[in-house]
């Protein structure tokens, strides 16, 4: 889904694999104000400007970071995604979470906390 362009940054994703899905899907993305997304043909770059790294994502993956970044919540994310696409949930909740993981890593993307809801379990 992704490519990260640059040297390679460790994923410091911890936090990400010890918390229950239902409370990773509960937290809320935000996009840093130094961090741009160009499309085209369906692919993305996702660019931070203040470290100059650049990621790349296939169509996939563009559509993730579109409807991750027009939702509330990962769950509203989690939720049009499985109405999209023929996938089974926890590979769609695995698939995010990696890619969620990545962004967050390259400082692509912040998570912040959200009210638990009920959703999917582990």
């Amino acid at each position: 889904m992704g490519t990260e362009s640059s040297s390679a940054v460790p994923i410091k994703s911890e936090r990400l694999n010890i918390i229950p899905m239902t409370q990773f899907l509960a937290q809320r993305i935000s996009v840093p104000d130094d961090v741009l997304m160009r499309e085209l043909e369906g692919e993305s770059v996702i660019l931070d400007l203040t470290s100059e790294k650049y990621f790349g994502l296939n169509d996939i993956g563009t559509r993730m970071w579109q409807i991750i970044e027009d939702s509330d919540t990962l769950q509203q994310a989690y939720d049009v995604l499985l109405q999209e696409y023929n996938v089974e949930p926890k590979r769609l909740q695995r698939d995010m979470k990696d890619l969620i993981e990545q962004l967050v890593a390259s400082n692509l993307l912040r998570l912040e906390p959200g009210q638990p809801v009920l959703g999917p379990t582990e």
